[in-house]
C-alpha cells in the first residue's frame, strides 16, 4: 500500500514544501488514487471479516 500512496505524497510535498504549481488535473488525479486505495482497503477488510465469520460460525 505504501507504494500506492507515494504519488499523492509527492504532489503534496511539491506543493507545500517546494512551492511547485499543482494544477487542478493533478489534484483530481491524486484524489482518484486516494479514493481507489480507500475502496480497496474497505473491500479487503470486509472480505477478511466475512471469512472470519464463516470460519467461526
Amino acid at each position: 500500500m505504501l507504494g500506492k500512496v507515494e504519488p499523492p505524497a509527492a504532489v503534496i510535498t511539491a506543493f507545500f514544501i517546494l512551492g511547485e504549481t499543482v494544477h487542478g488535473v493533478q489534484w483530481f488525479g491524486m484524489l482518484v488514487v486516494l479514493a481507489g486505495i480507500s475502496i480497496s482497503e474497505i473491500r479487503g477488510k470486509r472480505s477478511r471479516m466475512d471469512e472470519e465469520r464463516e470460519e467461526y460460525g
